[in-house]
């Protein structure tokens, strides 16, 4: 795998100007509807364990231009309790713009320890572009770290049949049980995990068809198919009540 800070300068910096405009807008809502219902839903879930949600002090690491912050400002009601950070100044700066009530900084969370407390932390496509064990538990650790006593991390990622391969890809998504036994290693328990999108046969991820196949016939075709395209685990502190 190509190393996580070349990424970011290679790609995310450059497409930061790009991305943020009303058809690429469209384009991202046509495919990720279905993910803001499935984030709706953990938050929900979270609403049931007795989180008061509009309270909640959270952070998205890895943020990029904001999206999913936004979309937490918006479940909350209370976007001056969200903050993101990102590699990428670029996309921070366009973040800023997007969401003036929101707080942002530039960080990388492997090597820049989280100062705050939050009661819930985001990572959202970020671990996938972390190559070695050393890197993932670094980055876990910080967030663990940074939680509060009943603090829950949500881990948001693709499905892999292992993260650790020989690859010169960007990226490389995780198995399950791999994430599960990495996060526990550095003192987190998970509380349940949600499927999100299918691998139909040939690779294909059912994500791809969005926007240009019926909405009925995707989900009546994911649920023929029992590998997910991503998903999501939510973790608490192992030692947490």
């Amino acid at each position: 795998m190509k190393d996580y800070k070349d990424v970011v300068a290679e790609r995310y910096d450059k497409q930061a100007g790009t991305d943020f405009n009303a058809r690429s807008a469209m384009k991202w809502m046509d495919s990720q509807l279905w993910m803001c219902q499935s984030l709706f839903d953990v938050f929900r879930q979270l609403d049931r364990r007795g989180y008061d949600i509009g309270n909640l002090k959270i952070l998205e690491v890895g943020c990029g231009g904001g999206r999913w912050t936004r979309f937490m400002a918006e479940i909350t009601a209370n976007p001056t309790n969200i903050k993101g950070t990102d590699l990428s100044s670029e996309r921070i700066t366009v973040a800023k713009w997007m969401n003036p009530a929101i707080k942002y900084e530039v960080a990388d969370v492997v090597e820049t320890t989280i100062q705050e407390k939050f009661d819930v932390i985001m990572a959202w496509d970020v671990f996938m572009h972390l190559k070695s064990e050393e890197q993932i538990r670094k980055a876990l650790k910080n967030i663990h770290q940074a939680l509060t006593e009943r603090g829950v991390f949500i881990f948001f990622d693709a499905w892999a049949k292992t993260h650790f391969i020989i690859s010169d890809a960007e990226s490389v998504g995780f198995n399950p049980e791999e994430v599960v036994d990495l996060a526990s290693r550095e003192g987190f328990a998970a509380i349940f995990r949600k499927d999100v999108f299918r691998i139909f046969p040939g690779g294909r991820h059912s994500e791809q068809y969005y926007g240009h196949v019926p909405t009925w016939l995707i989900r009546l075709l994911e649920m023929m198919f029992p590998t997910p395209g991503n998903y999501f685990i939510v973790f608490r502190k192992s030692e947490a009540k």
